[in-house]
């Protein structure tokens, strides 16, 4: 289901009429809540400069579960460790110290990207895809009291 059926199927639903702009944030919403509990597996490549040790992680990170360069997995070393090999993570930055590497790259869990064009299909299995016409439905119910 694109989000164009998605929202024919809310509409279908519901009894008043809303906008577009509040049903489509209903349903990236949806997305938003359904991130904690699909496991959205992304991969990212960071090219590491040298003198530069510090770089921000993507923006759709929820979970880090794996560093790893050309030499292998790198381990997370504690933030006063300053001789170590590896790298640490503070908030929306993760540093790198001691490393050769010249690119690495995290695996992650991501959150499920909003939809936007009515084309666009969301990142979850098929037979989720009633979720966000769920949740939409629901917050239009509840407006209705």
């Amino acid at each position: 289901m694109n989000l164009g059926q998605i929202i024919d199927e809310i509409n279908k639903d519901k009894d008043d009429d809303f906008e577009f702009t509040t049903l489509l944030g209903w349903v990236n919403r949806a997305l938003d809540l359904a991130s904690d509990v699909m496991n959205y597996e992304k991969k990212a490549t960071l090219l590491l400069e040298e003198g530069v040790s510090d770089y921000g992680v993507p923006s759709d990170l929820m979970t880090l579960k794996h560093v790893i360069g050309s030499s292998g997995e790198l381990n997370q070393v504690d933030l006063l460790d300053q001789t170590s090999t590896g790298y640490k993570r503070w908030g929306n930055i993760i540093g790198f110290q001691n490393l050769t590497e010249t690119a690495v790259d995290m695996y992650y869990y991501g959150h499920l990207p909003h939809l936007v064009d009515p084309v666009d299909v969301p990142a979850l299995p098929f037979q989720f895809h009633n979720i966000p016409v769920l949740y939409a439905v629901s917050k239009a119910k509840y407006q209705d009291e």
